[in-house]
Formats: structure tokens, sequence, C-alpha cells
């Protein structure tokens, strides 16, 4: 018998769908309910907010910085 979960579809670019796909697999399969393409996914509702966290901090990891930007205030 069918069974139906709360989900959140989420429309990203490839290279964060990897990322979204990485933490997937790091977390047990917990969060990623269905790839539906190379844009969009269904996330499981309950671990939307840990998925925001892990990618926020990502993200930043990976956000290039020029060094002339360093001691200057973000606009």
């Amino acid at each position: 018998m069918p069974r139906a979960q709360a989900g959140v579809l989420i429309e990203c670019d490839p290279t964060v769908k990897q990322l979204i796909l990485k933490l997937d697999e790091q977390a047990n399969h917990s969060i990623l309910l269905e790839d539906l393409d190379d844009y969009r996914i269904l996330v499981t509702r309950g671990q939307l907010e840990y998925l925001r966290k892990e990618l926020e901090s990502l993200l930043e990891e990976n956000t290039y910085t020029s060094v002339m930007d360093l001691g200057q205030p973000r606009k």
C-alpha cells in the first residue's frame, strides 16, 4: 500500500543538487525523497533546516574572496 510523506520541492542548479545528494548520503539517505530531474528534488520537510545550515556552511567554505576584498565591509 502506498504511503504519503510530507516533502519540499527544491529547485537548484546541478552543482547545489550534487551537494544535497552528498549530504543525503552522509545522513544515511534521510533527506532525499525523490530525485526528479537535473534541477529539482523532493526533500523531507523535517530535514529542511538541517539542509539549509549544511548547505550554507558548504557554500561559504567554497566561496572565493579576493584579497582586495579582505578588510572591507560587505555590501
